[in-house]
């Protein structure tokens, strides 16, 4: 760059920036004038390279030969340029024009005789200036409607997705590693300050420049109320000249105690040489480069998507407007994150044109099903009852409920209860049902007692599996039957039966494969045709194995481009405990294998709940082995004797590989030695010899938890599970796959019943409250006797993030 041009960069800068004699707008923020400088010298790049101005004469005035309104045409020709050969978004479109006409208010700022002051625009006299406006309106329409470019979405984080990442950041702060090693108390800092900088913006969604800037006693203060508060006046923020001092920014206060924390000790084991609350490792304050790399470094390690400030408050829009958010609601968030109702709507509202008309179309669909039922009903149905086009049974707005509890007195059926009363007071409407009035009143004054008063008018519903009538009044009444009543080889049919004949979707936590089998047979095709999802097997068993190897192979297929050969599955730890139920169930599948040899050979194939036609040559993990990947000795899971069928039908609806036949799945628990992996590989057989002896069955029953019974909330408070998947990619022979690794678990509670629980209601939230999003992605089945990972994919893995459980990638 010459001597003259690097002259005519500064006297931009001044122009921008600073308020003159004869000015007609108000100065920009560094930050934009830098960001105008950089859009320009791409511009003159653009000038040198393509219209073979020598850089020795090259100025401003080569892009802006005039301000008539030809002179906008070498940005004209740099836009085609752009979009031809670097694909920019329409967003970027717009920056360029903005730029390029602060660019040009300079060179001819001294041509314009207009007066702001007595009410005309600014620089409205320049016909060139009046062009790059019309260029720029241009742009922000079709910015309102462009679908995000593929290299956000690979950025873009929803927001459940946000605060389960905050969640795993602050479990990031504990004072030891994994391995039980004390970490340094820098190590420590540096982790709970990256936790602050999130937690923070999940409260305060506002410009990076607000964390960096802030400063105790200043812009960080308490307030009469013990609040932490962010202060600004006009000049601490953007838009500060517009909207004047800001209201207070309010911090929630479940982040006190790691912000005191950090102010009051570990702040200073970074040693800062300013008085600014965040800092850079070398002691230098925040810049906003290094937030940035911050920001994109953490997201990616732990979610594989390299999200940055901007898009967090892009996402808590998105998210609000698309969730029934009240205008009232909106116009507030808008106030106090310092921008217009408009801008909101237009700028951080990154919802598609699909998804903003939604609303619509559930009321017009509506509004038909309502003119249908009055004409009393359409023929085309097999129970007489019509479906629309998306699935959805004539009846389903009308229902009572969007979720019954079947079984909820029983141990696991109590859990899911709790979970409902607890998090979902509101937006879901629920039941419990069973077969004792007593119990089921007996649970919900326990509720109500727990929980709060308004749970006394949660709705009981009876019903009794000899009386199919009873169950199919509930079944009608609700969007989702969950069932948590074992054995399901002796009490689930009947549920099913009345799920399917009611158009209703249905959920359980079974884990008896030759029952699934049994409804696979007699409902498959009957609930496909109805577009009702029956999705068996949502608890520990088996939605961390699946949605674990399906989280797994999704990443090598997005991110490589390759199809799966082999998902390895490895329980690295777990503590919990044993329900009755559980125990009841397995003593019955192992008496009826006894007796029918079509339930014994169903129990010994992995392939069981996959047609013939479909099936390979896998088999389950038997042996004792050490894995080069892990470090571990592995030794035989118990639970693959349900998990590895659930997968492989999952394989079948979702073709993991090109040939279903060829995919290989198998599990396996981490052991620190040989000798304990042995001691678990013969545990195993044992335990499976002595439920396979039916005469031992009576002995077993009196010794281990009664029906109904389970471990104590203690116990599965202070549980934890994590998994480890490792995924390889199909390969030509003689090619070294590439190795995907995920982590799935919950380090903070036991997976076979509090997880267990969660993991199954959050299931049929997925189904009642998120149909139409499932209906939506190609990959997922729209109905039949289906897999968590084949019904409802992705969506479940989001809420179940949200739920505070780890799915995330660990890369290759």
């Amino acid at each position: 760059m010459s001597y003259a041009l690097r002259a005519e960069f500064a006297g931009f800068r001044r122009f921008l920036t600073l308020r003159f004699f004869g000015a007609q707008s108000e100065p920009v923020a560094e930050a934009t004038a830098a960001k105008y400088a950089d859009h320009m010298r791409g511009l003159l790049g653009f000038v040198h390279r393509e219209r073979g101005v020598p850089l020795d004469l090259l100025t401003f005035a080569h892009a802006f030969p005039s301000s008539a309104r030809e002179g906008v045409a070498v940005v004209f020709a740099y836009m085609l340029w752009l979009q031809d050969t670097r694909k920019i978004s329409v967003r970027t479109e717009g920056l360029v024009v903005r730029s390029a006409a602060a660019a040009a208010k300079f060179l001819y700022h001294n041509e314009s005789k207009v007066n702001p002051g007595q009410g005309e625009r600014a620089y409205s006299d320049l016909d060139i200036v009046r062009e790059f406006r019309a260029m720029a309106n241009s742009a922000k329409r079709q910015e309102r409607v462009a679908p995000r470019v593929s290299d956000e979405e690979l950025k873009w984080l929803s927001w459940p997705e946000y605060l389960q990442l905050c969640s795993e950041l602050r479990r990031e702060c504990a004072g030891r590693d994994s391995s039980g090693r004390r970490r340094t108390d820098g190590a420590v800092a540096w982790s709970l300050q990256r936790y602050l900088v999130f937690a923070i913006f999940s409260c305060v969604p506002d410009r990076q420049r607000t964390l960096r800037e802030l400063e105790v006693g200043r812009t960080l203060v308490k307030d009469r109320d013990g609040r932490w508060i962010i202060r600004h006046g006009p000049g601490d923020y953007k838009t500060g000249r517009s909207y004047g001092e800001r209201p207070p920014l309010v911090i929630a206060d479940h982040i006190y105690p790691e912000l005191e924390a950090w102010m009051g000790k570990w702040r200073a084991c970074l040693e800062p040489t300013h008085n600014l609350l965040f800092t850079q490792q070398n002691g230098e304050p925040l810049t906003d480069k290094s937030l940035y790399k911050l920001f994109w470094t953490t997201s990616y390690r732990l979610t594989g998507k390299k999200c940055n400030p901007h898009l967090i408050r892009d996402s808590i829009v998105t998210y609000l407007r698309g969730s029934g958010a009240s205008e009232r609601e909106l116009e507030a968030l808008a106030l106090y994150m310092g921008h217009s109702v408009d801008m909101q709507r237009s700028t951080y509202d990154r919802r598609s044109k699909e998804q903003k008309v939604e609303p619509a179309v559930e009321l017009l669909a509506a509004l038909n099903r309502r003119a249908i039922n009055g004409g009393g009903g359409s023929s085309g149905s097999s129970d007489g009852e019509a479906a629309d086009a998306h699935g959805y049974h004539k009846a389903d707005m009308a229902r009572a409920f969007d979720v019954v509890v079947w079984g909820a007195t029983g141990f696991t059926g109590r859990l899911v209860a709790e979970h409902l009363a607890r998090d979902y007071k509101t937006g879901v409407k629920w039941a419990i049902a069973g077969r004792s009035q007593e119990r089921l009143e007996k649970l919900r004054s326990e509720l109500s007692e727990q929980y709060g008063g308004e749970l006394r008018e949660v709705p009981i519903l009876i019903g009794d599996i000899q009386n199919q009538a009873s169950l199919d009044s509930i079944a009608a009444q609700t969007r989702v039957m969950l069932s948590t009543a074992g054995p399901f080889a002796l009490y689930g049919t009947p549920v099913v039966d009345a799920a399917v004949r009611s158009g209703t979707h249905y959920v359980d936590i079974t884990g008896e494969v030759p029952w699934v089998k049994t409804i696979v047979d007699k409902y498959h095709e009957a609930a496909a045709a109805k577009g009702v999802r029956i999705v068996p097997c949502c608890g520990f068993d088996s939605i961390p194995f699946d949605l674990g190897a399906l989280l797994a192979v999704r990443h090598l297929a997005e991110r490589y481009g390759k199809k799966t050969a082999k998902v390895l599955n490895v329980v690295m730890g777990s503590k919990g405990g044993v329900s009755g139920g559980t125990i009841a169930s397995g003593l019955n599948m192992a008496k009826e294998s006894k007796s029918n040899p079509e339930i014994a050979a169903c129990a010994r194939t992995v392939y069981a709940l996959v047609p013939p036609e479909s099936r390979g040559t896998d088999g389950e993990f038997w042996g004792v082995e050490k894995s080069a990947e892990l470090g571990r000795w592995l030794a035989p899971f118990v639970m693959q004797v349900c998990n590895n069928r659930v997968v492989h039908r999952s394989n079948y609806f979702l073709h993991y590989t090109e040939d279903p036949k060829d995919f290989r799945y198998q599990e396996a628990i981490a052991a620190p030695s040989w000798f304990g992996a042995r001691a678990v590989q013969l545990g195993t057989i044992a335990a499976g010899m002595a439920f396979s002896q039916t005469w031992l069955h009576p002995l077993l029953k009196k010794i281990v938890p009664a029906q109904g019974e389970g471990p104590s909330r203690d116990n599965m408070l202070n549980g934890y599970f994590k998994n480890r998947v490792l995924a390889w990619s199909a390969e030509p022979a003689g090619t070294a796959p590439t190795l995907v690794q995920a982590e799935v678990g919950d380090p903070h509670r036991d997976g076979g019943y509090w997880g267990t629980s969660r993991m199954l209601l959050e299931s049929a939230l997925c189904l009642a409250l998120q149909q139409q999003e499932l209906d939506k992605a190609d990959d997922l089945q729209k109905g039949g006797v289906l897999t968590a990972a084949s019904a409802m994919g992705m969506v479940l893995v989001e809420r179940l993030r949200a739920a505070g459980m780890t799915y995330k990638i660990l890369e290759s």
